[in-house]
């Protein structure tokens, strides 16, 4: 159930409201959402109660039996102006890349991709100091000695940095120096890391999971945002299909159905979604004209070589050419890419 309050009201009217839910042993949650501010109870509540509260000053509307999905959801009035990372403003015709390795190998390689991607229009250095793989085999990344590499190469050039957090024990080490904390695919459902990631101060990249819907998309951004962080981005790397040809799904349609639904903004992970380098500029020209707010791709001055996700890393040469693309087809949707 919903109930949805006047910004005017007092604390004392607030507390009303709260007093009622906390009687019946109910479990909620109050949020500022837009113009409006909300109450999300999750259990029934009993008839009288609920008339008790509907006749309540500054009480507009209660609304049972409603979808699942409040905090993400457009339906309450929450609309993006723009959201600050560090000392920059990303507006909503702002175009957004991030760049870089998949992994933090080494300083010298690690700055040679970064004073590439920032001659064009990069804000943000991606690359995993933590890596999930597939096989305990693979290489599992640098840890904090990766973080270190990542940070100051980010401050050498200007650029913001974003790192990937495995686990709860280790958001307080990435947080110490990722500018931007990145929950990957895998942990899309890590609920007691996406409530952690919910009481810091910092944006959340959530990546969605490539067996999950929309909607579980969506309801694991809640859990961040139920906990007071509003500084959610939501990813999208496409779905696991069923022909080998392909790594993942991206599937335009879903990403404006996702637009449509949330006020959040979505970038797009084109290096994910194909697997392969030769297909990532078509899903990334793709996302901008389907309305994504960016791009997270991969990029290696020696693809061959990378530790990681080598088949999918673009070289810098295809980088710049894709990015001269996106440049032409953001003069045409109205996105300043960079």
């Amino acid at each position: 159930m919903v109930i949805l309050i006047s910004q005017s009201s007092k604390k004392s009217e607030i507390k009303d409201i709260e007093k009622i839910l906390k009687k019946s042993n109910l479990n909620f949650v109050f949020q500022k959402a837009g113009k409006k501010s909300v109450f999300i109870v999750s259990q029934d509540i009993c008839k009288s109660d609920i008339e008790k509260i509907r006749k309540m000053n500054k009480v507009e509307k209660v609304v049972e039996n409603e979808k699942k999905l409040f905090l993400s959801s457009n339906q309450f009035g929450k609309k993006r102006g723009y959201l600050q990372i560090g000392d920059w403003k990303w507006q909503t015709n702002d175009f957004l890349l991030i760049a870089g390795p998949c992994a933090i190998e080494d300083e010298e390689s690690l700055d040679n991709i970064t004073k590439n991607v920032k001659k064009l229009g990069v804000k943000i250095l991606r690359g995993g100091s933590f890596k999930p793989r597939t096989s305990p085999y693979s290489f599992q990344g640098l840890g904090e000695i990766g973080l270190k590499i990542h940070r100051k190469v980010c401050d050498r050039y200007g650029l913001f940095m974003i790192s990937e957090v495995l686990d709860r024990s280790d958001l307080p080490l990435v947080s110490e120096y990722a500018d931007i904390i990145q929950i990957g695919s895998r942990n899309m459902q890590n609920f007691p890391l996406l409530k952690a990631a919910g009481k810091i101060n910092k944006p959340v990249l959530l990546k969605r999971n490539f067996g999950s819907t929309i909607e579980e998309f969506l309801l694991a951004s809640e859990y961040i945002l139920s906990e007071g962080n509003e500084k959610v981005v939501l990813c999208e790397r496409g779905v696991r299909g069923f022909d080998p040809a392909g790594k993942n799904v991206f599937d335009p349609a879903s990403l404006q159905k996702l637009k449509e639904t949330t006020w959040l903004p979505v970038i797009v992970d084109p290096s994910h979604s194909a697997g392969d380098s030769r297909y990532v500029g078509t899903i990334a020209k793709s996302a901008l004209v389907s309305g994504a707010d960016g791009l997270m791709i991969e990029v290696h001055h020696e693809p061959r070589k990378a530790l990681s996700d080598a088949n999918q890393a673009l070289k810098i040469k295809e980088f710049e050419k894709l990015v001269k693309d996106l440049n032409k087809i953001g003069e045409v949707v109205g996105k300043r890419i960079g």
